[in-house]
Order: C-alpha cells, then sequence, then structure tokens
C-alpha cells in the first residue's frame, strides 16, 4: 500500500512537471509571438512616421519651387521695369544731345540763345 502511494505520488509529480513545460512551452511561444507581434507594430509604425515625412518634405520642397518661382517672376517684372525706365532715360538723353546739335547747327554756333532752341520732344 505505501508503495501504490509512492508510485501514484511520483506519478501526480511526473504529471505536473510535464504539465509544468507545457506551460513553459506555451509561456515560450506566446512571448516570442508578443515580441514579433510588437516588432511588427513598430515597423508598420516607423513606415507610417517615414511616410508623414517623406510627405512633409515633398510639400515643403514644392512650397519653395513655388516660392522660388514667384520671387523670379517678381524680378523678371522688376528688370523690365527697369530696362523700360533705362530705355526711357537713354532716348531722352539722345533727343537732348540731338536737340543740341541741331541748334548748334541752326544757330550756327550761337545754341545758348533760348529764342533759338528748337522745341524738346521727349518720348
Amino acid at each position: 500500500m505505501a508503495e501504490d502511494l509512492i508510485d501514484r505520488l511520483k506519478r501526480k509529480e511526473d504529471e505536473f512537471e510535464a504539465l509544468i513545460t507545457d506551460a513553459k512551452r506555451s509561456a515560450a511561444a506566446i512571448k516570442d509571438d508578443a515580441i514579433k507581434r510588437v516588432k511588427e507594430m513598430k515597423a508598420v509604425r516607423r513606415s507610417a512616421i517615414e511616410d508623414a515625412i517623406r510627405a512633409e518634405a515633398a510639400t515643403m520642397q514644392e512650397q519653395t519651387r513655388l516660392e522660388a518661382a514667384h520671387i523670379e517672376h517678381e524680378a523678371r517684372l522688376q528688370a523690365d521695369r527697369i530696362r523700360s525706365r533705362g530705355r526711357a532715360q537713354l532716348d531722352a538723353a539722345v533727343n537732348e544731345v540731338l536737340i543740341r546739335v541741331v541748334e548748334g547747327i541752326g544757330d550756327k554756333g550761337d545754341a545758348k540763345d533760348p529764342d533759338n532752341r528748337a522745341k524738346r520732344v521727349v518720348g
């Protein structure tokens, strides 16, 4: 009877050890699965963050391109205005020189007399 009891206790002990071993395997599998899922979630988040950064960079690049185009357009307009003003001033100067030359020729050298000067045409 004592031997039966010892045998039953040993069998129970073996059963408990088998259950503990199975529980440890299950716990390890659960842990491995959890680690795998965490890595996957991190990769998804990392990818989403990288996508957001790329989108923001593209937006900033487009804004910079538009600003540069606007600045270039404004610079062209200002250059055209300056060129136009320069042409007008050059035309006025040429007219002034021609008036002086014609006055000098017409007055036979007396270009200083205001009554003999030709009328100025400024365009």
